[in-house]
């Protein structure tokens, strides 16, 4: 977890910050008869879960009101699910398909 917190001081996105997100991970070890001992070194590798299709808008389409989100579809407040991906990309889960126009939000 540590070395996500260092990237956010050398590897800057539009906000300044990383995106880099620290997890708490459990990891077992498949080494057989082998055994670890301290001060050796490993080969690792990390098997993710599949990636899954999805929506995706930028946030600025995205208006959000209390725990409720919201789009303009031609002029008309539409309310719609999901959650933010990053700091530029909410993935939508509800209310909106794929080919479905929207427009971008005035910050405030």
């Amino acid at each position: 977890g540590a070395i996500g917190k260092d990237r956010n001081k050398w590897l800057e996105e539009v906000s300044g910050q990383s995106g880099v997100t620290m997890y708490n991970a459990e990891i077992e070890f498949d080494y057989g008869d082998e055994k670890l001992h301290p001060g050796m070194s490993a080969m690792v590798a990390f098997v993710l879960e599949s990636q899954h299709e999805a929506l995706v808008l930028e946030r600025t389409a995205v208006l959000q009101e209390d725990d409720t989100f919201y789009v303009f579809e031609n002029d008309t407040k539409k309310e719609i699910q999901g959650r933010y991906v990053n700091e530029l990309y909410f993935e939508v889960t509800g209310g909106l398909q794929d080919g479905d126009e929207v427009m971008a939000v005035e910050a405030k």
